[in-house]
């Protein structure tokens, strides 16, 4: 499996955090953790303070260039469900799908 260069990830991350504070600014942060070439994307929504809740929301999976693997997170399960971009395989598009956003934001899929 591939793993993405350090430069890569933090373009990821960078790209993602400023999708996100500019569809959902209600949000602190989207963080990735990174495992081999998997990026396991959060949102933290809260004050700010070590009371935030934490929000998984998808796994984005590096294939070696463009389109990405994604899957959706899914509670009920505490597992990650396969999922087509059919638009793009960019990492951030994603971002709007994901159900655990929707719940929060008030948006149905």
């Amino acid at each position: 499996m591939p793993v993405p260069a350090k430069r890569l990830k933090d373009l990821v991350e960078g790209t993602v955090d400023h999708r996100a504070s500019q569809t959902h600014p209600t949000l602190q942060e989207i963080t990735i953790r990174w495992r081999g070439g998997f990026g396991y994307l959060s949102a933290w929504a809260g004050e700010g303070n070590d009371n935030d809740e934490q929000i998984r929301l998808c796994r984005i999976e590096y294939l070696g260039g463009d389109p990405w693997g994604f899957a959706l997170y899914d509670p009920a399960t505490e597992g990650y469900t396969p999922a087509v971009l059919v638009t793009c395989g960019v990492p951030e598009v994603g971002l709007g799908l994901s159900p655990g956003l929707m719940r929060r934001s008030g948006q149905t899929a």
